[in-house]
């Protein structure tokens, strides 16, 4: 008789944003490293910057090698081991995505500085005055002139304008359907605006203590804990709270 087969268990993934999230607290970031490589958690960063950024940090914190890495706030994803952008989304991404038309459009808005990046496959600009609802203005004006874009304020100045189907909550359910990850498997860990629609996908997940006002103000679903520590501590306080792996 053959012995039983012992059924594999999927990896627990920790899916974190990078600034201020799980960077921000070198002392801390060393105590997590050690605990995710105890644990064999797997590791997928999503981030606002773009890759030859991203992989700075990641060389200069000596962050763990991950699974996946979504940079430009879920514009662009890039899978280990080879770490090339994802053909299937980079097509979905320039679907219906006009960024000269944007550019235009928006030039005579004073109060938005245009950041210089080394691609058009998201704008980034800076609010350099304080706009009210500015997220939805933008929002309002791009869709009046018929162009579909996403709006995300992150920060209160940081404002990025993206294809219609980027974001990091999009990008992560991609990452997630590719892998096989369930949704009992895996952490979400942000921060500020731009992780929001990750935050808000129903999985497990955790906002920093040290937080956006915009993300610890806004009515997160029960999955997500709110930790009393900031950057990495706050992470270990939800994974030793949750206990999920």
């Amino acid at each position: 008789m053959q012995p039983a087969t012992r059924k594999t268990r999927t990896p627990f993934f920790l899916a974190t944003d990078l600034d201020n999230t799980l960077v921000g607290d070198e002392k801390s970031l060393l105590k997590l490293n050690e605990l995710l490589k105890r644990k064999k958690v797997q590791l997928i960063y999503l981030t606002g910057r773009y890759w030859e950024s991203a992989r700075k940090v990641m060389s200069a914190y000596n962050l763990l090698p991950p699974a996946a890495v979504v940079t430009d706030v879920g514009v662009e994803i890039r899978f280990a081991p080879d770490f090339e952008p994802d053909p299937v989304w980079k097509s979905l991404m320039k679907q219906n995505w006009e960024p000269e038309k944007i550019k235009i459009l928006l030039r005579n808005y004073r109060f938005l500085e245009l950041k210089q990046l080394p691609h058009q496959e998201r704008l980034a600009y800076r609010l350099i005055e304080n706009r009210h609802n500015i997220e939805h203005r933008l929002s309002s004006t791009l869709k009046k002139h018929g162009l579909q874009a996403r709006v995300i304020v992150s920060s209160g100045v940081d404002v990025d304008i993206l294809p219609p189907l980027a974001g990091k909550g999009n990008a992560l359910k991609y990452v997630q359907h590719k892998l096989g990850i369930p949704n009992q498997r895996i952490l979400v860990c942000g921060d500020s605006g731009n992780d929001l629609d990750m935050l808000l996908l129903g999985l497990p997940g955790v906002v920093v203590s040290n937080a956006q006002p915009e993300v610890l103000e806004h009515c997160l679903p029960h999955t997500v804990y709110r930790a009393s520590k900031p950057y990495a501590q706050g992470i270990m306080e939800a994974l030793e709270k949750v206990n999920l792996y």
